[in-house]
Order: C-alpha cells, then sequence, then structure tokens
C-alpha cells in the first residue's frame, strides 16, 4: 500500500522545467533617445468560455496578472506616458489597421485599445476610435502566444521525446521525459502616426524536461522570465538597425519579419 501511495505521489508531484535560449546578440545594444511606447507584453493563452445559458467555448486572450515589459527596459508601458487630448492628424486607414491587428483576442485586447485610443459611438452605433496625444517617437506591439509542444508539429513524436518516454515512465520521472516546445513571438512596430515601420517574428525552440525533481510550474508562471528575456534583448538590438533605416528614409519590407532573430 505504502508503495502504491510513493507512486501516485511522486506523479502527481511531477513539474517541468524549462531551458532557456542564448541572447541572439549578447552585445545587448538597444534604442537611445527614443520615447518607445510599449503595448501589450503579456503573454497569451488559451481558456474555456462560459457565457450565461450559451453553452462553451474556446478563446484566447491576455494574462494581464503576468507583464513582461520589464525585460524590455527600453520602452514604457503606454499607460505609463501621460495623454494630453487626441492627435487629430492620424490617418484613419491606419487607425483601421492597428485596431484590427490588436483586436484579435476579444475583450483582453479592448483592454489595451482604452489605453491608447478615446473610443466613442457614432450615429451609426459603430466605434470610433481616436488617437491619444502622448510624447511618443515609437509604438511597439507584443504579443507572446502559446507555445506549441513538439509532438504537435509533426505527425510522429520527435526523437527526443521518444527516446526518453520509456526510461520516465520505469523510473516514475526520476530519469525526465524530454519535449521540444516552439515559440512565435510577434512585434509590430508603428511610428507616431501608426505608420507601419515593421512586423518582426522571434522564431525559436525550447526544451523542457517532465520530472518529479523539477521546478514547479505547471502554468509557466515561475518561468516567464526565463523563457523571454532573450526576447527582450534581441528586440532591443534589432530595433538599433530598423529605426535608424526607417529615419533614413529606406524601405523596411514592413510586412515580412526579421529573420535574424529566428533561433
Amino acid at each position: 500500500m505504502n508503495r502504491i501511495f510513493i507512486t501516485l505521489l511522486l506523479i502527481f508531484n511531477a513539474c517541468i522545467t524549462h531551458y532557456s535560449r542564448e541572447n541572439t546578440y549578447p552585445s545587448g545594444i538597444s534604442p537611445k533617445n527614443k520615447t518607445i511606447a510599449l503595448i501589450g507584453f503579456y503573454p497569451v493563452r488559451g481558456h474555456i468560455v462560459y457565457p450565461e445559458n450559451k453553452g462553451s467555448y474556446y478563446s484566447r486572450g491576455l494574462v494581464f496578472t503576468t507583464d513582461l515589459s520589464h525585460l524590455f527596459p527600453y520602452g514604457k508601458k503606454i499607460e505609463s506616458i501621460p495623454a494630453n487630448g487626441i492627435d487629430s492628424g492620424i490617418n484613419q486607414e491606419n487607425i483601421k489597421e492597428f485596431v484590427t491587428k490588436l483586436g484579435l483576442y476579444k475583450d483582453t485586447s479592448k483592454t489595451e485599445l482604452e489605453k491608447i485610443f478615446e473610443i466613442r459611438k457614432g450615429n451609426d452605433g459603430k466605434e470610433i476610435y481616436s488617437l491619444k496625444r502622448r510624447e511618443v517617437d515609437y509604438y511597439v506591439v507584443g504579443f507572446f502566444p502559446e507555445p506549441i509542444p513538439g509532438s504537435k508539429t509533426e505527425n510522429f513524436l520527435s526523437l527526443l521525446k521518444l527516446t526518453t518516454m520509456i526510461p520516465a515512465a520505469a523510473t516514475l520521472s526520476t530519469i525526465p521525459l524530454w519535449e521540444d516546445e516552439f515559440y512565435l513571438n510577434t512585434f509590430t512596430v508603428y511610428d507616431k502616426k501608426l505608420n507601419l515601420v515593421k512586423s518582426i517574428a522571434s522564431d525559436y525552440k525550447l526544451n523542457k524536461i517532465f520530472s518529479w525533481w523539477g521546478e514547479r510550474s505547471y502554468n509557466l508562471d515561475p518561468n516567464y522570465d526565463k523563457i523571454y528575456a532573450p526576447d527582450g534583448n534581441d528586440l532591443g538590438v534589432a530595433l538599433v538597425s530598423i529605426l535608424e533605416a526607417f529615419e533614413k528614409g529606406q524601405k523596411n519590407n514592413p510586412k515580412d519579419p526579421l529573420q535574424f532573430l529566428t533561433r
């Protein structure tokens, strides 16, 4: 009986440890003398929604309890930059594209949009967005979607997971189960008039282990800083050349992700 109890205890007490990647650019340079407003910079995670008398559905939203903006010290959260009136000189098409892109995450996106825009109802009942005026040089929107397990990216289990599966089961996770996770984080840069400057994709793979002696991090919360800190470094380095080119009038191919952030 005691053996059964100990076995169950080890299985249900198993934890996950993530091994973070190195910075792509160790120099760690970042933009200087620029006021950069950060929008979003929360993890995106899925959850089940249960509307009253309407069954349930799966939705994705921003996790407001985990603010990752401190990993990007060259920028400031937009709500920390004082607003002074409305900037009426913004192209409406720019506003429409910005709102559409940010509005992917439904109600949680609305919370972010209210920080950026004054929102009111028009005579036709549709919402009208007006950009709040701030002393800002650039806006950067950051999203951190839920990672994809390696087993979902191919038609068969990864060699790493397949090799460690049996030893992990035989030793009750004393020998850990290894698995890959794939991340695709996105950063979109706009100038102060909401003209698109560049879309950046940070695409990489991390290893994680499942063991009873690992870190207790089922929901990733204790590991967020370790996982995403290299994104803060790499984005800072990327922005230096991106903003320099933009200010010189050079084209950035704004809709193409930067492949040099890919690992």
